[in-house]
């Protein structure tokens, strides 16, 4: 199939959103007739819509929530192209998306730096959690095509939630997430906690201390806003999953809601979880916004679709690339308690980054 198509898709301009829900083979598009986007200002009222949502770390005028209108739905891949085949020209010159070009070269010495004053506010006791993120920049090369990586991204992680977007808010992202922020289908609501991380191992192998504290922290948060708006949530057993090169430690919930209204309230509730940002969690997200050497836009934010074919996926948008026009900037992050150590945090990194360059 030519995924090259989705590059023409994006030179268009036509806001659009392709996806493939974890553990299942179709892939679907969303995609606008117009150019403009709506902006949602609050995220409560995401579930009122219907189309594609795209929601930062932290709303403002700069990184806005906004949603993709479903002009048109379209399923499964070959479809999709036949359709975009007849509808785009077929011969279109790169457009510039007019951002400024910010290169990122966040190497271990910057890590450890910021390392240093995080950890000192968790042995402080200021936060019970933080989450360190960094930014690799890669140059394109001759001949890059974003198509093709998605190609790849949906047949290397299968059981990951996988995108590629493009809005004139937003720009250009792409990733392949293992974390559900909240989920619907038939009355059944789920979330769940992901927040141990390691290398994949050859044979199984209990967690350690770190990451088991680490992923209670979160699911003793998930309980608490559950708690908020229903007492019918049942919680899984933790287990460990598999996502390419890594494992996480996740716990999941089930439950049902008595109204789409409250959906949205528990959506404003859990946004952003300790998996993606810390505790106490207006305090850390203001620390982390202060003190991180860039901004994370929607990296570490929440993506999916609302109430497309009567259900609701929403994924927290992490294992994540923004694409400019010269360059790739590719987005990982690791929590922080009191006894995280600089070495193992940053291979942590490290293990992440290699989840998204083995698509080059």
């Amino acid at each position: 199939m030519d995924y090259l198509i989705f590059d023409r898709l994006i030179n268009s301009k036509l806001p659009f959103a392709l996806y493939k829900l974890p553990g299942e083979g179709e892939v679907c598009m969303i995609m606008q007739e117009t150019r403009s986007v709506q902006s949602i200002r609050n995220i409560e009222n995401v579930v009122d819509y219907k189309g594609f949502i795209i929601s930062p770390f932290i709303q403002d005028e700069q990184t806005p929530t906004v949603i993709i209108r479903p002009d048109f739905y379209i399923k499964g891949l070959s479809t999709i192209i036949d359709f975009l085949e007849n509808r785009l020209p077929q011969q279109q010159e790169p457009v510039s998306s007019h951002e400024r070009e910010v290169i990122f070269k966040e190497d271990f010495k910057a890590y450890a730096k910021n390392f240093e004053i995080f950890h000192k506010t968790l042995m402080n006791k200021q936060f019970d959690k933080l989450v360190l993120s960094r930014i690799l920049s890669v140059e394109k090369e001759q001949g890059f095509s974003i198509g093709q990586i998605f190609e790849r991204a949906i047949e290397t992680y299968p059981d990951a939630f996988t995108y590629l977007l493009n809005t004139s808010e937003t720009g250009v992202w792409m990733g392949c997430t293992p974390e559900l922020l909240l989920s619907e289908k038939n009355g059944e609501w789920r979330t769940a906690a992901v927040a141990g991380t390691r290398k994949t191992a050859v044979s199984p192998a209990d967690w350690d201390r770190k990451n088991i504290e680490e992923q209670e922290i979160v699911v003793k948060f998930i309980e608490e806003q559950l708690k908020k708006t229903t007492t019918d949530f049942v919680k899984g057993s933790s287990q460990t999953v598999t996502v390419g090169n890594i494992e996480h430690y996740k716990t999941d919930f089930k439950f049902h809601l008595d109204f789409m209204k409250t959906a949205g309230l528990l959506i404003r509730d859990l946004h952003p979880t300790p998996a993606v940002c810390g505790l106490p969690r207006n305090e850390a997200m203001e620390f982390i916004a202060a003190t991180e050497n860039h901004p994370r836009l929607y990296y570490s934010g929440f993506i999916g679709p609302v109430n497309m074919e009567n259900a609701v996926d929403l994924h927290v948008n992490i294992r994540c690339m923004h694409v400019s026009d010269c360059y790739l900037n590719l987005y990982v992050g690791g929590g922080l308690i009191a006894g995280s150590i600089l070495d193992e945090e940053w291979l942590e990194t490290e293990y992440k980054l290699q989840m998204l360059l083995r698509l080059f």
